[in-house]
């Protein structure tokens, strides 16, 4: 179940993040070592079933799609109609939200197991339930109580779903694949680059002071000008003041790696992720990453992949720094790649979700399709 991820699978460049990325990578993994692998996601037009690189998708006429007014209970039985449709033997599905308890319910009813997959620390640490409207909440931790298996990308993930939860976690890595061909040179490249959406979790408007600071640095900024009409004015009007920022709204996924392999350093100003997606697409590029606040599991610090700054002064410097260093850049660039071949390749990532899925299918007794 990813109600998001036809846009990602038909190749429309918008409507998607990272666990839309990190799902449609998982599902083709495990389509090409035999899984019969079905989507469900929202589509525009009337519900239909597509085939998209091996997998089938069961679309759904969700919410925008040429329904206005359409309440969030009609969407749930429209997707739980797409979960029939489907019939799977196990069921999968990825962020918090009330999906999580229509999937869990619906593989409880009808005897299937469900995989619960953890996307951000704020699935754990409360921030959704306080946030979610009381039903969504409680739809939403029930889903989590019928879980037979939760999936986490990060020791300290594992640490709040037992704290807060009660539940012991399956660490399965993030996947992410290596660029193809040859990669410039650290000192052929050039500039910071900021990857994400424009939400304020994501906090871009900090982008600002950092490349205020550092005024003979250009930066590039690829943040889609989507969510709060507001936020998303006042974060333009501050980054249309820096010179040395140029903002691209939209770059299609396919065309990404293209664009990391002209920066010199990912800069990240969140402070809220999972495991980040943008990170490993960094790293995969032989990238150093600069982040403000997100260290997962504290790699940027131990595994020397980039640079922990704990305020914007040490971001600055670190930029600075990196920018002019090529050979610091070359060297972490380096541990970067490594360490994302050794584990987070989709193959790797593939086989885990393989075995897990073939686990759960031998306690019912059955032979997983």
């Amino acid at each position: 179940m990813s109600p998001h991820a036809y846009a990602l699978l038909s190749g429309v460049p918008r409507g998607f993040g990272g666990a839309e990325v990190q799902q449609a990578l998982i599902g083709r993994a495990l389509a090409a070592r035999g899984f019969d692998v079905r989507f469900v996601s929202y589509a525009p037009g009337e519900a239909r079933e597509e085939r998209r690189d091996g997998i089938r998708v069961f679309t759904v006429p969700g919410p925008g799609h040429g329904r206005p007014g359409l309440a969030g209970k009609r969407a749930n039985l429209d997707l739980w109609r797409a979960l029939a449709r489907a019939d799977a033997d196990v069921y999968y599905q990825r962020c918090a939200g009330t999906i999580t308890g229509v999937v869990g319910v619906y593989a409880r009813l009808h005897g299937k197991p469900f995989i619960f997959s953890v996307a951000n620390d704020r699935d754990l640490d409360g921030h959704f339930v306080k946030k979610a409207r009381p039903y969504q909440a409680a739809l939403y931790r029930l889903g989590v109580r019928l879980a037979a298996e939760i999936v986490i990308q990060s020791d300290a993930q594992a640490r709040l779903l037992r704290e807060r939860w009660g539940r012991e976690g399956v660490l399965i890595p993030s996947a992410c694949p290596i660029p193809e061909g040859p990669l410039p040179s650290a000192s052929a490249r050039r500039g910071a680059l900021w990857v994400g959406n424009m939400l304020p979790k994501k906090r871009p408007e900090l982008l600002a002071d950092l490349a205020s600071a550092v005024p003979d640095v250009p930066f590039t900024m690829i943040a889609p000008e989507v969510g709060d009409p507001a936020f998303v004015r006042r974060v333009l009007d501050r980054v249309a003041s820096c010179p040395n920022i140029r903002h691209v709204s939209r770059v299609p996924y396919g065309e990404m790696p293209a664009t990391y392999r002209h920066a010199a350093v990912l800069v990240s100003t969140s402070r809220a992720e999972g495991f980040p997606n943008v990170f490993l697409e960094a790293w995969a590029s032989r990238l150093p990453v600069v982040s403000l606040e997100i260290d997962p599991d504290e790699l940027l610090c131990e595994k020397e992949l980039g640079v922990h700054a704990k305020t914007m002064e040490e971001m600055v410097s670190a930029v600075q720094r990196l920018v002019a260093n090529p050979s610091e850049r070359d060297a972490i660039g380096e541990r970067a790649q490594t360490y994302v071949r050794e584990r987070h390749a989709p193959e790797a990532v593939g086989e885990r979700y393989g075995s897990l899925i073939r686990e759960l299918m031998r306690e019912r007794g059955d032979r997983p399709s």
